[in-house]
């Protein structure tokens, strides 16, 4: 099991994402996550969460049930910049404290054959 990995709230952090520095301290457990995300739903629980270089929030997940690692990346919404989600815009990623959350989530491969997260979903009782 992947521990979770929380951002401070110092030299200027809001604490709702890694810093880059804060990213580097650990890179060791981070680059175990894949960039390429499975096909459809799946549930998976929310380790870290970093800033990203273009205006976007790399969340950390582990599948529930087979314990792999993915990354998916939420970008700022269209109808709300302020926050930062999947495509279907219901939560904000960039929320701080919502480490070790449990979610649906759906992803997959975009007409580009990018990685591309569709939709997210809180478990709410997990």
């Amino acid at each position: 099991m992947a521990k979770i990995i929380k951002a401070k709230t110092i030299n200027g952090s809001d604490g709702r994402a890694l810093t880059t520095a804060e990213r580097y301290d650990y890179a060791n457990e981070l680059d175990l996550y894949e960039f390429t995300p499975p096909a459809g739903e799946w549930i998976g629980k929310l380790n870290a969460k970093s800033w990203g270089k273009s205006m976007c929030v790399i969340c950390y997940f582990e599948d529930t049930s087979t314990g792999a690692l993915h990354r998916l990346t939420a970008f700022r919404s269209r109808n709300n910049p302020a926050i930062y989600t999947p495509r279907d815009g219901n939560i904000d990623f960039s929320e701080a404290g919502i480490e070790g959350r449990i979610y649906i989530l759906n992803s997959g491969l975009s007409s580009k054959e990018t990685p591309c997260w569709h939709s997210a979903s809180q478990v709410l009782n997990a």
